[in-house]
């Protein structure tokens, strides 16, 4: 199923795998800057437990901090994988502006 998957990603560049925030394999970061390290120095942050994957899951991530596709798999239960799919993409504010409500 990962290898699906990780073929899938790859239109969204650079590919990595994380168990947790730990890299498997190469790369350990996406040429976009994406790492498995839960950064808290970005306002992007994920909780792992939104999508209902656990703090060491099996993670591949693509994309960059703050342009992530993500795809989180738990661990096999009764003979069967449960995943989750995860587009992030801030929302964009075109035209806005900020202003006093009375």
């Amino acid at each position: 199923m990962t290898d699906f998957y990780k073929k899938a990603l790859g239109r969204y560049g650079d590919m990595i795998t994380c168990q947790g925030n730990i890299p498997v394999g190469k790369p350990v970061a996406t040429s976009e800057g994406l790492t498995c390290a839960d950064d808290k120095n970005t306002k992007v942050q994920i909780d792992r437990g939104d999508y209902g994957t656990g703090k060491d899951s099996l993670e591949l991530k693509a994309g960059s901090n703050r342009h992530q596709h993500i795809v989180g798999f738990e661990e096999p239960k009764n003979s069967k994988t449960r995943f989750a799919l995860v587009a992030l993409e801030p929302a964009r504010l075109v035209g806005f502006k900020l202003g006093k409500s009375d």
